[in-house]
């Protein structure tokens, strides 16, 4: 590691913008960067660059996070390492660096941004914009809790011009679009649930930004307004009302759509709605979406970051185990390959457990030999009817399922926690499959030939 001298933290007595950039004693920090761009040919790509140290009990891990989301192939990218040794982190004055895999560096007009991966590779230039500013109480956050060590101080550079190169699938493209990119840090409870939060930088296109950093589990929330000026005022006055929750794991609760309401500001109101759902990292969800006025235009983009401890009690350390490699988000516990009556049984079963599915078929449609076909003129049935019978094995699945009528509409997928169906619908996507709409717990598909 570099040589930096760990400086005290000082909360609301802190140092200019390049002594905050550094490590301090006794806080858990993170250099964290988001941004959006798009290729020649108009397809829009998000990517997030995050190095996080850790203050645990005896132990200060480094882990750093990457992702890569493609929105025309819908497939997001995510890696993750953390280590206890220093010999591969590089933090100084200028770089923030995991060996060669990564590295943001600050240069005298902006900064640089490398990723370098067998999946994927970055090399963007960041231009400064507006500059830094000191976000919520002139930099300092109550994380969620009182008391002077439930603080973080919190710098933002938020409207970043980009422009650099993106080689993905052995294609090197160019690419143009806007970064934020965030220093903060502090003593707080890193684990403690109250501490834990829902974080949305709303970058609207006409060159304004707000931040929102909301605790819905402590009843608390800070944020800030920057004009296009690059003036800046603490915005505290603000509700985020969730829509619409996901479960990516099949328990695990997030919110998914919001509506903002920020009194006296802007538009005042507005629709936040995801343009790809299931973005999870490590233990986290963190997405891009669409920012839309009363009308229903679309007005910027947003990216949010939310935690698992808002809605849920318990740590789900389940989201963890996840290996140190890119990942796409098309990725199954199990794979059941035939959609008929025993095939489309056990995916629902699958599913009810908690399981992330993929249920595929040769046919263009579910059902195997349990469905109707029509041939001059006449109807045949390709399975026996019967009636089913009170206390039967049919009768205890449909229940298990949520089905207890046992009509057809016994095929059905099952969104994890929220206990709710969809039935599978034959129509087809674009790809030739079935429609893949789905809860995240259970997708399906046709095979091609």
């Amino acid at each position: 590691m570099s040589k930096f001298k760990k400086a005290p933290y000082r909360g609301a007595g802190h140092g200019n913008f390049e002594e905050e950039w550094g490590v301090h004693k006794h806080c858990s920090e993170w250099w964290y960067l988001t941004g959006y761009f798009y290729d020649g040919a108009g397809h829009m790509y998000s990517c997030q660059f995050t190095m996080l140290r850790v203050k645990l009990l005896f132990f200060r891990p480094y882990i750093i996070m990457l992702a890569l989301t493609d929105f025309e192939t819908q497939k997001h990218y995510y890696f993750q390492n953390i280590t206890l040794s220093v010999r591969d982190i590089t933090i100084d004055e200028h770089t923030v660096a995991f060996g060669k895999t990564a590295a943001a560096q600050k240069q005298a007009n902006g900064m640089r941004l490398t990723v370098d991966h067998k999946d994927f590779r970055l090399d963007l230039t960041l231009g400064y914009g507006k500059g830094a500013i000191w976000h919520c109480d002139n930099g300092l956050l109550q994380m969620g809790v009182g008391g002077p060590k439930q603080t973080t101080v919190y710098y933002s550079y938020t409207n970043m011009p980009v422009f650099g190169t993106l080689e993905l699938s052995g294609e090197r493209k160019a690419v143009r679009g806007k970064a934020w990119f965030d220093k903060q840090g502090g003593p707080y409870g890193l684990i403690d649930r109250r501490c834990m939060w829902e974080w949305f930088s709303l970058r609207f296109f006409d060159e304004e930004e707000m931040m929102l950093f909301s605790f819905p589990q402590s009843n608390y929330c800070d944020g800030t307004y920057i004009r296009a000026s690059g003036s800046h005022e603490r915005l505290c006055d603000y509700t985020i009302t969730p829509t619409d929750f996901v479960y990516p794991d099949g328990q695990t609760k997030y919110s998914a759509a919001w509506e903002i309401s920020v009194p006296g500001l802007k538009d005042e109101a507005y629709t936040v709605t995801p343009l790809l759902k299931g973005q999870m990292n490590m233990g986290y969800c963190e997405l891009l979406a669409g920012i839309y006025d009363r009308q229903g235009e679309q007005v910027g983009l947003c990216f949010a970051e939310l935690l698992p401890g808002v809605y849920n009690k318990k740590f789900p350390f389940t989201l963890l185990k996840r290996r140190r490699r890119f990942r796409v988000m098309n990725e199954y516990d199990v794979i059941v390959v035939g959609a008929g009556p025993g095939g489309t049984t056990a995916a629902s079963l699958l599913a009810h457990a908690g399981k992330i599915v993929l249920l595929i078929d040769k046919n263009p449609r579910p059902g195997g030999r349990m469905m109707t076909v029509k041939k001059d003129g006449f109807s045949y049935e390709m399975f026996p009817i019967n009636c089913v019978q009170h206390g039967s094995l049919f009768e205890k699945l449909s229940k298990t399922l949520g089905k207890e009528n046992g009509s057809s509409s016994y095929w059905a997928t099952i969104s994890g926690s929220a206990g709710c169906f969809t039935r599978i619908r034959t129509a087809r996507s674009r790809a030739g499959g079935w429609d893949s709409n789905f809860p995240a717990c259970l997708k399906c598909s046709a095979l091609s030939a």
